[in-house]
């Protein structure tokens, strides 16, 4: 019997040892296959090798984050944020205030966050806000679970610390890209050193607020600016200084990709950079934003402005053409940075003067609107590589203004392009979302090739790229063609467009993100593939490979397929439908707000199992009409962790 045991026992290591060296070779298939998937979206240019840890780390995406301690202090800090909220809304509901003559409209987004402490509500609201906030202090920390290995985390602190190369995605594709330290600066001093800026030895901060707060008193003295909005502009703050940055092209250096070896030695290859002038926290931000808001209307009003993809659908989907139309689509190159400033505010300046109808806020006069605009053109001021610069020629690409100032500026040289060209007429639709044209011409290519050769020589600077086709071209996210649709009712055929360099890189779903976000991932762009694509084989194919790049990235089948099901059940007619939605609803549910954790509890829980003292009051009922939500921020994802400023 002794002997039978010992063989038993032995059979039984025998079989532990075997699902172990399983298990451990399972493992290590798991880790090369992903070490293989994550290649994929990884572009390494640098003389950097990277290690397996780092692919591994990298192939996660800089939109991943990595999930941090828990801290119910932190959680304690953002309810009492809430708490406020719930005594604001009591007070300003209850209060004398509200008796006051109505002072018109008030636009949230010129709205100065306050310090003032509200007062106590009633005994209703103080019970809920008590017996809560003790429920959330006494609630037990969850267990810590990390989303990232040992040998992960080891990885992100060596990246964090090599300040030899800038790790950032890419322009117009998801790819994630090591650039060359000293790569990134020549490349960023090749801008710098052009026509469109000039070195500067100190940042005139302080003078430009100082002009701006003279002209902000003016116009409240002449009451023309709201006290609200006066004190939003004004407000005493630390400025930050604007920072000049680059998104590597990829998509301009072509067959050179071929060639690049992810585990590094590839700094020889030189790629051209997007620049771009971060404005956050600036001295120009909030004034930016109030002139956006007048500026934008004006945009709106042109015969060519595309506001986006679902607006070119709708027009598409209601067109018959004849069938000898040509597709026609444009480029103006470096749109923003080559626009001189004296016609980028001839052209704003004309528009606002002949702009007929009122604004929810008083219009300006415009030779204050214009001293504004004038402003911020003339210091857009910025750092790079620890010096100064300032661009004398373009507008900031990373401006709030910019956008609109560098569309009318295009929509007065289109007028003038017009007023020369003599098949105007030719043209059946012609419609621009920002620097990328759509144009469909009933005539000859000579004679749309004539409309550019006027355009290019209308401007010294912004020049017109484009591209002719008898049968199809891509347009934003479109690829626009004469098919199956076309030949039977002259309609154009679309379908989802994808550029060349798309890596597909999804969200990781270990990311510290809500369940929802993957959730409305799968969803979102089921009904952007539903919504661009007018045949319902090539959707089907679509879906099919959409399935497959999700499974590569960790999604679960049940997950895709169900979020897939619920974007199918609606159609193409509703989701092209123009939806107008109501943003003066004073129906507005509380929103706590906080960070988001796994290891959190559940919060929405927890703030509704007192919310019956809140309910059963007569007051507060009438007030409070709405259960409260809760929202999550997140916390730092690997672009930001890895961010590396020159």
């Amino acid at each position: 019997m002794g002997r039978n045991r010992r063989f038993s026992k032995q059979t039984r290591n025998e079989k532990f040892l075997a699902l172990s060296q399983k298990k451990k070779t399972r493992n290590f298939q798991k880790r090369q296959k992903r070490l293989e998937n994550s290649k994929k979206f990884i572009l390494n240019l640098s003389n950097h090798t990277l290690s397996e840890n780092e692919i591994l780390l990298l192939g996660r995406g800089l939109k991943f984050v990595p999930t941090t301690k828990l801290t119910p202090n932190k959680i304690m800090k953002d309810f009492s944020n809430f708490e406020n909220k719930l005594r604001w809304k009591y007070h300003f509901h209850v209060s004398e205030a509200r008796e006051k003559p109505n002072e018109g409209v008030k636009l949230l987004q010129f709205w100065s966050k306050s310090d003032l402490v509200p007062p106590l509500a009633n005994n209703a609201i103080e019970d809920y806000i008590f017996a809560t906030k003790m429920d959330i202090s006494n609630t037990n920390e969850l267990e810590h679970h990390t989303n990232l290995t040992k040998s992960e985390r080891k990885a992100l602190q060596t990246l964090k610390c090599n300040d030899q190369i800038i790790i950032t995605k890419s322009d117009k594709s998801s790819c994630t890209v090591i650039w060359d330290k000293n790569n990134y600066i020549k490349e960023g001093l090749r801008h710098l050193s052009g026509i469109h800026y000039i070195p500067i030895v100190n940042l005139s901060t302080e003078n430009v607020n100082k002009k701006l707060k003279e002209i902000f008193r003016k116009l409240m003295q002449n009451e023309y600016l709201p006290q609200y909005i006066f004190d939003y502009l004004t407000e005493e703050r630390t400025f930050k200084t604007p920072h000049f940055y680059l998104l590597p092209k990829i998509h301009k250096i072509g067959a050179q990709l071929e060639n690049v070896d992810n585990l590094g030695a590839n700094a020889n290859i030189e790629v051209p950079g997007r620049p771009i002038i971060s404005q956050c926290g600036s001295v120009r931000e909030r004034v930016g934003k109030y002139l956006d808001y007048f500026l934008l209307p004006l945009v709106k009003s042109s015969e060519w402005y595309l506001k986006d993809t679902g607006e070119l659908l709708r027009l598409l989907d209601d067109l018959v053409l004849p069938q000898n139309v040509l597709l026609v689509t444009y480029d103006l190159t470096s749109m923003y940075t080559n626009m001189e400033h004296s016609e980028v505010l001839r052209s704003v300046g004309k528009a606002y003067n002949e702009w007929p109808y009122p604004f929810d806020i008083p219009k300006l006069p415009t030779e204050d609107f214009m001293a504004l605009l004038e402003i911020c053109l003339h210091n857009n001021e910025f750092e790079f590589n620890q010096n100064y610069y300032k661009q004398v020629i373009g507008v900031a690409m990373g401006s709030r203004e910019s956008p609109e100032c560098s569309d009318l500026r295009k929509f007065d040289l289109l007028k003038d392009i017009y007023a020369k060209y003599n098949y105007v007429n030719k043209i059946l639709l012609h419609k621009v979302y920002r620097d990328d044209g759509f144009i469909i011409f009933k005539g000859s290519i000579q004679e749309i090739t004539e409309f550019f050769e006027i355009a290019n020589k209308e401007h010294k600077l912004l020049k017109f790229t484009f591209d002719i086709s008898e049968n199809e071209v891509p347009f934003l996210d479109l690829l626009i063609s004469k098919g199956k649709h076309f030949q039977t009712n002259n309609k154009l055929d679309t379908c989802v467009y994808f550029k060349p360099t798309e890596c597909f890189q999804y969200l990781d779903t270990d990311s510290d993100h809500p369940r929802n976000c993957f959730k409305g991932l799968i969803r979102g762009e089921t009904i952007r593939y539903l919504r661009n694509t007018n045949d319902v084989h090539v959707l089907q194919k679509l879906i099919i490979d959409f399935k497959h790049r999700l499974k590569d990235r960790g999604y679960k089948e049940d997950s895709i397929n169900a979020e897939i099901h619920k974007a199918l059940s609606m159609t193409r007619k509703d989701i092209l439908e123009l939806k107008i939605t109501d943003n003066k609803s004073t129906n507005v549910p509380l929103c706590f707000v906080t960070t988001f954790n796994k290891n959190l509890p559940n919060l929405r829980t927890v703030l509704l199992k007192h919310w019956n003292m809140v309910e059963n009051n007569n007051t507060c009922k009438r007030i409070f009409q709405s259960k409260p939500i809760v929202a999550y921020k997140r916390s730092k994802n690997l672009k930001e962790i890895l961010k590396n400023k020159i």
